[in-house]
């Protein structure tokens, strides 16, 4: 029986399971080493431990001018899943359905440029070593294009991080950081509302995983009624 399942999966199919094996052990073993390395790097104000005034970041959000006339209580944040190289890699009709949402709730803004899938908040494109790997990886044609589940990996295993006990803390003050810088680029965050501020974590797939793990944190962060979707 084995051996008639390896006969079918001899190849080219067999070889990129191999690596991809190969590749999901290596990647598991030194995953968290970047998380802990960021920690340390970090400042007790930025890890929330200590209260500041949120960084002003410039906008990248086109309704973010428009956002500036309006009574803004409402933030939805996007988290997208583990398939995406970065988090300003979104579809036509994940577009079209954030803009939508802003559209027909005029108090609320859209948040982008949050990925999950780094506690730093860093595309793939962004990682010094690997970032030739993870973009020769994005563009691949034909039967290379297969090789995107070497992108899944690396970011399921950023996701099983975010979910573990022992780093799951660490994460989880990191992506509430990048939450709260991206939702005061977009709008500057009210500090002392009548009213709890809503926000909406919108996610697929993994994303969903770590927002739960980031909520604990952007409660101590924010004066906010939280949801998850």
């Amino acid at each position: 029986m084995i051996e008639r399942i390896l006969r079918r999966l001899r190849g080219d199919t067999l070889k990129l399971l191999v690596v991809a094996g190969i590749w999901l052990l290596i990647w598991g073993t030194v995953a968290p080493i970047g998380t802990l390395v960021w920690w340390l790097s970090q400042s007790a104000e930025s890890l929330g431990l200590k209260k500041q005034e949120p960084r002003r970041l410039q906008a990248s959000n086109p309704a973010t001018a428009k956002s500036a006339k309006r009574t803004i209580d409402c933030y939805i944040v996007y988290l997208p899943g583990v398939g995406d190289f970065s988090a300003n890699q979104l579809s036509s009709g994940e577009e079209f359905f954030l803009n939508r949402l802003e559209q027909l709730h005029s108090n609320c803004v859209t948040v982008r440029g949050v990925f999950p899938y780094s506690v730093a908040n860093k595309d793939l494109g962004g990682e010094r070593f690997l970032a030739p790997l993870w973009k020769a990886v994005e563009k691949a044609d034909g039967w290379f294009k297969t090789a995107n589940v070497l992108i899944k990996i690396r970011n399921l295993w950023r996701f099983a991080i975010a979910a573990d006990d022992r780093y799951g803390v660490v994460y989880g003050r990191g992506i509430a950081a990048a939450v709260v810088d991206r939702m005061n680029a977009v709008h500057p965050i009210p500090q002392s509302p009548k009213q709890p501020i809503n926000l909406i974590l919108l996610g697929t797939s993994g994303g969903v995983q770590v927002a739960l793990g980031a909520v604990p944190y952007l409660h101590d962060r924010l004066p906010a009624k939280i949801t998850v979707v």
